[in-house]
């Protein structure tokens, strides 16, 4: 082999090896509260059991943000068997090295708070979607809401 031609095949084997590592798939470096930084679009499906009441479907539509500091906010039209309200929230939220997270939000209608309810949540997609699950919610006197509620949200 030539000089020449050991030039070649070297940059013929670099220029290789680059286009395979930009196809491989890229492990997420750790995480902190910053992978969530932004604005994300959600819709929230599953039940809730209400008291004195029994199972209710659950749907809703919103944004959340989240500050990168710990801090989210939010609105979302919700469905509670059938009944429809816009509500807000802010809350608290830690993210984990392994991408994944947990919030708690105090949940309000017309400014008045009627629930608080924590979210567990992992990052997805290379980090431009949430896949996450409500792990408990609470009426403001304490009685717990059983709840099957997942979410998924994208970011904007």
């Amino acid at each position: 082999m030539t000089i020449s031609s050991k030039h070649s095949a070297l940059g013929i084997g670099l220029f290789i090896g680059m286009i395979l590592s930009m196809a491989a798939p890229q492990a997420q470096a750790g995480c902190s509260d910053w992978a969530l930084a932004g604005t994300w679009g959600f819709t929230t499906t599953g039940t809730i059991i209400l008291p004195n009441v029994g199972p209710a479907p659950v749907g809703a539509v919103g944004r959340i943000s989240f500050d990168g500091k710990g801090n989210v906010s939010g609105k979302q039209t919700r469905s509670v068997g059938g009944q429809v309200a816009d509500e807000t929230f802010s809350g608290t939220y830690k993210v984990d090295a392994d991408c994944t997270a947990n919030f708690t939000a105090q949940v309000f209608l017309d400014g008045v708070l009627v629930r608080t309810s924590t979210v567990f949540l992992t990052l997805d997609n290379d980090r431009r979607e949430i896949r996450a699950i409500f792990t408990s919610s609470f009426l403001p006197d304490n009685t717990p809401l059983p709840s099957i509620l997942t979410a998924e949200a994208k970011r904007l």
